[in-house]
């Protein structure tokens, strides 16, 4: 449970919101969720992927997801109950579009790289 807070507080310290997202992937048969999110390094002038997995989701509810131009997320909560997450994410799809929301209870999440406080 340990790593679990670890990378709930890594996510509310990184302030994820409106943060670009490149990729959303599901592996229902490993139980997983994978988000890559874009961060920009004000000092390299550039982007960094960070790569936010989540192992072994249960209670998974997506949204309706039609149209849209670009996907940011909007809003990010985590909440620990005894060993499991409840994580919900709300994406805004561009200018016009409506919002997208997707939740789910999480055993375990992995940030990829780990040592993102370095790099912001």
């Amino acid at each position: 449970m340990t790593s679990n807070m670890t990378a709930v507080e890594k996510c509310q310290k990184i302030n994820l919101i409106d943060l670009p997202v490149s990729n959303i992937s599901f592996d229902i048969e490993k139980e997983e969720f994978n988000i890559s999110l874009l961060i920009f390094q004000d000092e390299k002038q550039e982007y960094r992927n960070l790569e936010l997995k989540f192992l072994k989701i249960k209670n998974l509810m997506i949204g309706i997801l039609n149209d849209y131009d670009m996907v940011e997320v909007a809003s990010f909560n985590a909440k620990v109950v005894s060993e499991v997450v409840s994580f919900t994410f709300v994406f805004t799809l561009g200018f016009g579009k409506p919002s997208w929301e997707i939740s789910f209870d999480a055993e375990d999440l992995t940030l990829s790289p780990m040592e993102i406080e370095l790099w912001q």
